[in-house]
């Protein structure tokens, strides 16, 4: 497999994002359309958000009302939990 280079996942990532109708892409439906896998994305140190910048495409970013929302629906009989997690995320820097 050749390495792949910064301008072909920031093509790819503005092909999809263009092919979703979004201006932001984050990792996750990037992986489930795009045409390059993680291990391609993230070889030689990048990271998600350098290929979106040259792409000109904003990275989304996970936050912390996605976990706590999809806590509440997955076991809405343990709310504490949930507050625990909340404070969690705001330390983790």
């Amino acid at each position: 497999m050749h390495e792949v280079s910064d301008d072909e996942i920031a093509a790819d990532i503005r092909r999809t994002a263009k092919r979703l109708g979004v201006a932001q892409l984050g990792r996750t439906k990037y992986l489930h359309h795009g045409k390059f896998s993680q291990h391609q994305i993230y070889d030689g140190g990048r990271n998600w958000d350098s290929p979106c910048i040259v792409a000109g495409i904003d990275s989304l970013k996970v936050n912390e009302v996605d976990y706590v929302v999809c806590w509440r629906n997955a076991w809405p009989e343990f709310p504490k939990p949930v507050l625990v997690l909340r404070e969690y995320l705001r330390a983790v820097p």
